[in-house]
């Protein structure tokens, strides 16, 4: 049986099959083309002489049911399984253990397989930003010790259009800065980009600022970062800051792929 990992988001579906990369935003107005079509070149791509085993974390329950639904509509022989948290293999703080965001705890699961003696920090930086931490004891025992999580870069642009009389709805595009005519690319010189470079650097910034304040307590921690926004925060912080951080844009997906690999190994083995 073929594995096709899924990460369903707040803003965009990410599959993985096999090699192949797909990312499918998610639509306001709720037109299904896209979707669908993206969805049957996903499954084009698996052996027809094999089933597909669908595997997928998701904090989305209205877009889960939409991916559940098409595999019944379109491939019912295929499988469809939603991770749940008792099916990663992490131990979890107590006080967490029934709340915590399954990308979570599915990122650090990842990042911990890549990296097994030292504790973690995890930066996920979505539509939400989360940063996590993974201890690890005398006895090599890995703990989800939970961790922080603000507005990324979409949410905090809507917040400041729609709290202010004035400040106009910023699209922002990852060529933004780049085309800038500001200082650097860091001063804005109209409104659309005094907003868009405040809500980057600020951004990149908080989570910069938060990782060296973990860093003063685990100071062997290994920083792994993830998320559409990882590229970007890497690139505006300069100097040495980000020389050592782990980038894995698919981290959550490689958790997930992991995950089911051990799950389809267990039911073989019963």
């Amino acid at each position: 049986m073929q594995i096709i990992a899924v990460d369903i988001g707040n803003s965009a579906t990410k599959i993985l099959a096999g090699e192949d990369h797909f990312r499918i935003p998610h639509r306001s107005d709720g037109a299904p083309t896209d979707f669908d079509d993206a969805l049957t070149e996903c499954s084009s791509l698996a052996d027809s002489a094999v089933g597909i085993f669908w595997f997928v974390v998701s904090v989305n329950e209205s877009q889960c049911r939409q991916l559940e639904d098409w595999v019944k509509r379109k491939r019912p022989s295929d499988r469809f399984e939603v991770i749940t948290r008792t099916q990663v293999p992490l131990k979890i703080i107590d006080s967490y253990r029934s709340s915590v965001g399954i990308d979570r705890l599915v990122a650090a699961y990842a990042a911990i397989s890549l990296q097994q003696q030292t504790p973690l920090i995890v930066v996920d930086a979505g539509t939400a930003v989360t940063v996590d931490v993974v201890s690890i004891s005398a006895t090599g025992e890995r703990r989800y010790e939970g961790g922080m999580i603000f507005p990324g870069e979409g949410p905090s642009l809507s917040v400041l259009n729609s709290s202010t009389a004035n400040l106009p709805d910023v699209s922002l595009s990852a060529a933004r800065l780049s085309d800038s005519e500001s200082v650097d690319g860091i001063v804005g010189t109209d409104t659309d980009m005094a907003i868009a470079n405040g809500v980057r650097l600020a951004q990149a910034h908080a989570v910069a600022g938060i990782v060296a304040a973990l860093k003063k307590r685990l100071p062997d921690a290994e920083v792994w970062i993830t998320g559409g926004g990882a590229d970007s925060i890497r690139e505006l912080l300069e100097g040495d800051v980000t020389e050592h951080w782990n980038v894995d844009l698919q981290l959550v997906l490689q958790g997930v792929l992991r995950i089911a690999k051990s799950f389809l190994a267990g039911e073989h083995t019963d």
